[in-house]
């Protein structure tokens, strides 16, 4: 995977895409070998302005190993790169499971709902995650990881995360 998305529905979207009342119950394995690589639930990332992802929900687990930089694994969408692009009533259940080793500076993500959306008109609301997230460094020297029960890091509303969240070095 080359700075790419890896999706139960989708790899990446586009310009004003929707993504409805969908669902992923099956679980992923993978082995990250390219850096700036999504892996989620439903949708690898939303590339584009407008995208939006309601009324979905995830029920797979994700397991990724990584020996890169800057690699994200999420329940509902992994990354959001444009501005007014949203999650909005969607859950997990799944468990995101990432370990990283080798060297960098970058921060890897490990979140039940989204994993990096920049914040110029992001949003995510009316979502809850009840998986366990986590992100395991093997012997590295990454920055402190990115892990959330709803999101890696941005803005959110009305969101709720039940069970435990985890980093480990």
């Amino acid at each position: 995977m080359q700075d790419g998305g890896i999706g139960g529905i989708s790899g990446y979207t586009c310009i004003g895409a929707l993504i409805s009342q969908c669902y992923n119950e099956g679980n992923l394995t993978i082995q990250i070998t390219n850096p700036w690589s999504s892996v989620a639930g439903i949708s690898g990332g939303m590339a584009d302005e407008g995208t939006r992802i309601e009324q979905c929900y995830n029920t797979g687990n994700i397991e990724a190993t990584s020996t890169v930089q800057n690699v994200r694994v999420c329940g509902i969408s992994s990354f959001s790169e444009a501005q007014a692009c949203g999650i909005d009533s969607c859950y997990n259940t799944g468990v995101m499971k990432l370990t990283v080793s080798g060297e960098g500076e970058s921060c890897p993500v490990a979140a039940g709902i989204g994993g990096q959306m920049h914040p110029s008109g992001k949003y995510i609301t009316n979502c809850y995650n009840i998986g366990k997230c986590s992100v395991i460094r093997n012997g590295s020297e990454w920055n402190v990881p990115r892990v959330g029960g709803i999101l890696g890091y941005a803005d959110i509303d009305r969101c709720f995360k039940l069970l435990l969240v985890n980093w480990y070095s």
